[in-house]
């Protein structure tokens, strides 16, 4: 493959991406894989997992009694919630928003 000069077009992103300094790429107006990878992993998995697997803020390991924020239950679930929906609102439709892409964005 070499041979003919066919490179995969990840293969060359990265290539090109590896050139440039840290913050150039980070503050690019074109993302790379490894950061959306990263934008999803910590953005919307990590956070349901949090939820997920609580085991003491919100429950406790016995049920018996609530967690220690038991009171902010539904509250910190509708804003995780949000969160989690704009943010892949955000990175699924976000490009192709044109100048509405403002509208996601919050300030």
């Amino acid at each position: 493959m070499n041979a003919l000069n066919i490179t995969d077009t990840h293969q060359a992103e990265d290539v090109s991406n590896r050139q440039r300094k840290f913050w150039s790429r980070q503050f690019d107006q074109h993302p790379t894989h490894a950061q959306r990878v990263f934008d999803f992993a910590f953005g919307i998995g990590l956070p349901l997992l949090c939820v997920g697997i609580d085991p003491f803020v919100f429950n406790n390991f016995d049920r018996s009694d609530g967690g220690l924020l038991e009171p902010f239950q539904l509250f910190a679930y509708l804003v995780i919630g949000s969160e989690v929906v704009m943010l892949a609102l955000w990175l699924t439709v976000g490009r192709w928003c044109g100048k509405w892409r403002s509208a996601l964005m919050a300030r």
